[in-house]
């Protein structure tokens, strides 16, 4: 049976070593790093089939037969396999796009070096420079992005931000009321993403601390973290705008820390509201020590010297500083400011952990704070670690480094977490 005529709509280990078993073998008699391990064949066509269920990104693993085939057929070797991962969750990611810039989306017509010039093309993210940028898809507009991820855009003109933001609740795109693009656009730029895969836009405006969904409202946590750290285009305009972002987070501070007496003669601090809701992607321009050199004042008065390779480290510190911020700041962001106050100021807070252990859907927030911070078992979490076959296994193998049975229940609806937990903990009998 030719390689092209398996397709398994749901993938099976047991055909694939019968078909695949005997060119494995073959491949691996002139592959140096199988050799040096001295596996008789057996053992070796498990090594190659486990190592391409982990490159597989997809959950039914339907990309199995194909990594193997660039190991036996292709010339790959076995010790790049991994390399096909990401190129792979990108080909797969981007599947809605292919038709749109005419990629084929049958993976057996690729092989290794085809799909990785692919994968190269559909993960270029590069933002142009605004003085650089495509302005004739929008009249009025620069375009920073246009590729399968979707478009980012600068509006120009009231008419572009109109263009741009329609379908949208945004007063900067208002026709029949008060329009408010030149006000802000005054101030700075106004970013609008159109995001083709979840088929909605946002708009940001660094200068006021504001990511704003469609309909006109902060962006929740969930679309916070996704445009800050997981979206290739968005998370580097989130970077760009760092300095920005850290001068509207830290008046915003100043504000709430020593409050004016009265409105006269005080510049309004960006909105409240915006920046408690959209707070993790003011933090998440501290996580990274490339904006260190941003900017001095930022963080601290011009006077006084700032070690910029601890910069987050500083930030934080002087926020520790602000004891009627803590609670309100890990009530915001329990994800977040919990670990970070523990690990710079090498101090507990109850309050914040209650935050932490109330916050939804956040067990591998409690997972790694048990393992940094607290190093060892954590009691209060372990209801919630219980309730998840992969957390409550990493809480046994990586905190506890004991059997967790409050969590074993959970672990054994996971056939290979429950295999790799009864391998770790020497439990032979225990179905």
């Amino acid at each position: 049976m030719r390689y092209q005529e398996i397709r398994l709509v749901e993938y099976d280990r047991s055909k694939t070593e019968q078909a695949l078993s005997n060119s494995i073998v073959k491949a691996a008699e002139r592959d140096a790093t199988i050799k040096a391990q001295n596996l008789d064949d057996a053992q070796t066509v498990q090594l190659v089939i486990n190592r391409a269920e982990e490159t597989d990104p997809t959950e039914n693993l339907q990309y199995v037969q194909w990594i193997i085939r660039q190991f036996t057929k292709k010339g790959m070797r076995f010790e790049d396999l991994y390399k096909l991962k990401n190129h792979l969750e990108t080909f797969e990611s981007t599947k809605g796009q292919h038709k749109r810039l005419k990629i084929n989306s049958d993976i057996n017509q690729y092989d290794w070096r085809t799909l990785t010039d692919t994968a190269r093309r559909l993960s270029n993210t590069e933002i142009a420079e605004p003085d650089t940028a495509d302005a004739t898809q929008v009249e009025g507009a620069r375009i920073l992005y246009n590729g399968p991820l979707g478009t980012l855009s600068i509006p120009e003109t009231e008419a572009a931000s109109c263009e741009l933001g329609r379908g949208t609740e945004w007063c900067t795109a208002a026709t029949k009321s008060n329009n408010m693009f030149d006000e802000y656009n005054k101030q700075g730029p106004l970013y609008i993403w159109h995001d083709k895969k979840r088929k909605t836009k946002y708009q940001f405006h660094f200068e006021t601390g504001q990511i704003m969904d469609a309909q006109d409202q902060p962006v929740s946590d969930s679309e916070a973290r996704y445009l800050a750290v997981e979206n290739p285009v968005t998370s580097k305009l989130v970077k760009k705008n760092a300095n920005t972002t850290i001068e509207a987070y830290r008046e915003y501070l100043d504000y709430h820390s020593e409050p004016p007496e009265d409105d006269y003669g005080y510049d309004d601090p960006p909105d409240e509201e915006i920046l408690d809701a959209n707070i993790e992607i003011m933090l998440a321009t501290l996580d990274n020590k490339e904006f260190a050199s941003l900017n001095r004042t930022a963080l601290t008065d011009s006077s006084q010297d700032v070690d910029l390779n601890n910069f987050k480290e500083a930030w934080l510190k002087e926020l520790s500083q602000r004891p009627q911020l803590h609670e309100k700041l890990a009530a915001i962001q329990p994800f977040t400011i919990p670990m970070q106050y523990a690990l710079v100021t090498d101090k507990r807070s109850p309050a914040m952990e209650k935050s932490l252990l109330s916050a939804e859907f956040n067990t591998r927030g409690l997972l790694n704070y048990a393992k940094q911070v607290i190093q060892g078992a954590w009691p209060e979490a372990e209801p919630q670690l219980a309730k998840d076959p992969v957390y409550a296994f990493l809480y046994a193998v990586q905190v506890l480094k004991d059997r967790f049975p409050e969590g074993e229940p959970v672990i054994k609806q996971s056939e290979r977490n429950w295999k790799e937990y009864k391998k770790e903990f020497g439990i032979d009998n225990e179905v």
